[in-house]
Parts: structure tokens; C-alpha cells; sequence
């Protein structure tokens, strides 16, 4: 059940930005249970509100894949085949270039969840929300290490965080990947709406 104050605000946008931690979903698995309980609430107030135009919500979706600094992240990306380099990307960064492929991703790692119904989360958000209305991302807010001396992406040690006496710690600065990108995109939907 979310908070009536977080249902308000989502009733009365019409951008949300969707966090799906594939490490979380891996270990706990409840990111279909805690995602079908905010899009019931969210329908029944935009029903009552006769504000859910053809049996779908009205909002822009960003939808994104955090943790792609994560080890088994990346290799599921890099085992499906989605992986690419950015060519104006002096480091070298692996990315995901393509909104297929990270939705590709993001059904992969929805596969791998600890409850086994996470396969269920983007049949959810296809059935609510309008199809040209979502889109994927894949993003870190670490970014990967950069070994010292060097300025390019070492495939062999890439982790940022890692553990360290009392919890984790980052190895060699924060390098964000893909994280403006979301925002970007709801706001220009949003102005496009507003202007059409």
C-alpha cells in the first residue's frame, strides 16, 4: 500500500520514473508485488478521477535498469548480446545503445528473480500504460572503476563498489551512466504533450 500523499502526486503527473534494481529483485524478488499494488491504486483513483483514457494510464514511463556497474548485470547484458561502446567514448564504457536492447535487458533480469513472478512486471506495465509510452533505460549512479594511471574501461576490473570494513566503498570516483537521460526524456515527452 503506498502512501495517500506519493498516490496523489502520481494521480496528478503524468511522468514516472521506474527503478528496477535487478540485484534487489535477484535477492528478494518483490518488485512485482510492490509494482501491482501502486498501478491498482494509481488505476482505481484515475478511474474514479475518469482520467484513464482507453483502459490505460495517461503517464510517460521511464523505465529503468539500475546497477549496470554490477557484475552480473553486465554479463547478462554482454551474454544477450545488447552490449555496445559509444564511438565518442574516450573510456570506452560499455553501454546499452539500443531502447530494444534494454528492454531485452530488462526482461532478462526480470527472469532471474527470487520469487519467480518478476516475468510478470513488464506484462504489468505493457497493460497499463500506452506501448509508445514507455521507455527503457539502463543506467548506474557509480559508474565503473577506471584503473589508476589509465582513462579507459578494463574489462577485467571494472567494479566500483566494492566491500570494505562497515559496509561498501568506491573505488575511483562516480562516473554516472545513463542517469540524466530518463529525466530528459520524461521532461521533452511532457513538453510535447503540453504543446500538441
Amino acid at each position: 500500500m503506498i502512501g495517500r500523499r506519493l498516490l496523489d502526486n502520481l494521480v496528478q503527473s503524468r511522468g514516472i520514473l521506474y527503478l528496477f534494481d535487478p540485484i534487489r529483485e535477484y535477492e528478494k524478488g518483490d518488485a512485482f508485488e510492490n509494482l501491482h499494488g501502486m498501478l491498482a491504486q494509481l488505476s482505481q483513483r484515475m478511474v474514479a478521477a475518469g482520467t484513464f483514457p482507453g483502459g490505460r494510464l495517461p503517464h510517460h514511463l521511464a523505465v529503468c535498469v539500475t546497477k549496470f556497474d554490477e557484475v552480473s548485470v553486465l554479463k547478462t547484458a554482454d551474454s544477450i548480446g545488447v552490449l555496445g561502446v559509444d564511438p565518442d567514448d574516450t573510456r570506452g564504457f560499455p553501454r546499452v545503445m539500443e531502447d530494444e536492447d534494454a528492454e531485452r535487458l530488462f526482461e532478462s533480469l526480470c527472469g532471474v528473480s527470487a520469487s519467480g513472478n518478476a516475468e510478470l512486471v513488464l506484462r504489468k506495465l505493457k497493460k497499463f500504460f500506452h506501448q509508445d509510452r514507455i521507455r527503457f533505460f539502463v543506467t548506474s549512479a557509480i559508474g565503473f572503476h577506471l584503473p589508476p594511471g589509465t582513462n579507459r574501461f578494463d574489462p577485467r576490473d571494472y567494479q566500483n563498489l566494492v566491500p570494505a570494513p562497515g559496509g561498501y566503498q568506491i573505488r575511483s570516483g562516480v562516473r554516472p551512466i545513463n542517469v540524466m537521460e530518463p529525466l530528459l526524456w520524461l521532461a521533452q515527452s511532457l513538453s510535447a504533450d503540453q504543446q500538441g
